[in-house]
């Protein structure tokens, strides 16, 4: 009835090796740098698309 301990939960292994977390980390720091960028008036060459989805959202507010 007791549990083996050689069937540990293998929950770092596959969390490191998922290739959603490094996307989705890639996506958070790029929609931030479109929205600092815009609030400062800076240069939105590099983020133009995402910075004219961040006009538009603010216009429909």
């Amino acid at each position: 009835m007791e549990r083996p301990s050689y069937t540990p939960p293998p929950t770092p292994a596959p969390a490191t090796q998922m290739p959603s977390t490094p996307g989705f980390v890639r996506y958070n720091p790029y929609s931030h740098l479109a929205y600092n960028n815009y609030r400062l008036g800076g240069n939105p060459g590099t983020n133009s698309q995402v910075t004219i989805s961040l006009v538009k959202k603010n216009k429909n507010i």
